[in-house]
């Protein structure tokens, strides 16, 4: 099975080639440019590199949120665009269990962290056990004193990763019960997104590509602009 990988859900933008759980290609970009400028050329580097074209793809795994509107919406597209009027099955995945996924292979408490922006981020807790993870409750946004509460109150060290992380583990450098993931394994890494998405196709959960829908978690801020502006009225 030959599964593409897509994340353009925060600042990194991040496409891999995975065939049978072996990572093929992977490719990352952190900086200012425009994902829907930056995506698309991406997507057919790895395919060239990897000797591949669009037709050879069995699956595409999408990071379908939570993250920042532009970029979800973006990846969704991209994803819409690349499906062939939905003959390549789908699987959309959260970003913050492909962020824990990086770190799989630790002994500890992960804590994958989004900046969601206005003091709060995006955030779920996951134990990872020398490969294995398993999460201990779902997506959601949360503001940093309640999170830094919750999170105290396990007793346990817990590794930070996601690109809310530093902001965090910053707010509570005195802390010694946090600590960063490797700038390595930190941020968006797409072949965590088709792995994922390779196993989840395999019990039999995928989707057409018509039927991707983001995951935002909150109201984006034109949505509650127009909330406020009609409550006015």
């Amino acid at each position: 099975m030959l599964t593409l990988g897509l994340d353009a859900c925060a600042l990194t933008a991040t496409v891999s080639l995975v065939e049978d759980g072996k990572v093929l290609a992977l490719l990352q970009s952190t900086n200012r440019l425009n994902h829907s400028v930056r995506l698309l050329p991406m997507i057919e580097e790895i395919l060239k590199i990897s000797e591949r074209g669009l037709t050879d793809l069995d699956l595409i795994a999408i990071s379908a949120g939570p993250g920042s509107f532009t970029g979800v919406r973006i990846g969704i597209s991209t994803v819409k665009g690349l499906a062939f009027g939905d003959t390549i099955p789908c699987v959309p995945v959260s970003t913050l269990e492909a962020l824990a996924y990086t770190q799989r292979d630790t002994d500890a408490l992960v804590c994958p962290l989004m900046d969601a922006r206005r003091g709060e981020f995006y955030q779920a807790l996951f134990q990872a056990s020398h490969g294995d993870l398993k999460r201990l409750y779902d997506d959601r946004p949360i503001d940093d004193q309640t999170l830094y509460r919750e999170l105290s109150q396990t007793g346990k060290r817990v590794l930070l990763c996601g690109d809310g992380a530093e902001l965090f583990s910053c707010a509570h450098a005195d802390d010694p019960a946090f600590w960063l993931a490797s700038p390595v394994t930190r941020l968006q890494n797409a072949a965590s997104v088709a792995l994922i998405g390779e196993a989840r196709y395999q019990d039999g959960f995928f989707v057409k590509a018509s039927a991707l829908a983001p995951i935002y978690l909150r109201q984006s801020g034109a949505e509650r602009k127009r909330q406020k502006t009609d409550k006015e009225v």
